[in-house]
């Protein structure tokens, strides 16, 4: 009866040691949005992030020459293979502009227009 309770525990504990050590092993990717197209005289634009099972992350970016947000996507979040949007608006507009893209292996820079 005792080496039925040992070998229980002992399963238990490597059970919850490996739940521990695949939550710390959190996986992501990183996108780079660039922008382009924003009028002259505007400083900053919002890129935002929707991606399929209820995520979505916002970021307000200078629109300097070369602007790019950066975002760090967990890949629970937008896995390989899935869509996502992609979505940036400036000061004063009140019309987004939404891009689909899907997810590929690994990072990923993609280009968007500012609407003005």
């Amino acid at each position: 009866m005792n080496r039925q309770i040992l070998f229980a525990t002992a399963t238990i504990t490597l059970a919850i040691s490996v739940a521990i050590t695949t939550l710390q092993t959190a996986y992501a990717w990183s996108l780079y949005v660039d922008l382009y197209g924003s009028a002259l005289g505007l400083r900053l634009a919002t890129v935002e992030i929707i991606g399929p099972f209820g995520y979505s992350d916002t970021r307000t970016v200078r629109t300097d020459p070369n602007a790019t947000g950066n975002f760090t996507i967990p890949d629970s979040a937008v896995p390989y293979g899935y869509p996502f949007r992609v979505c940036t608006h400036s000061e004063g507009t009140l019309l987004p502009n939404c891009d689909d893209f899907t997810h590929g292996v690994g990072n990923m820079r993609i280009s968007i227009i500012v609407p003005s």
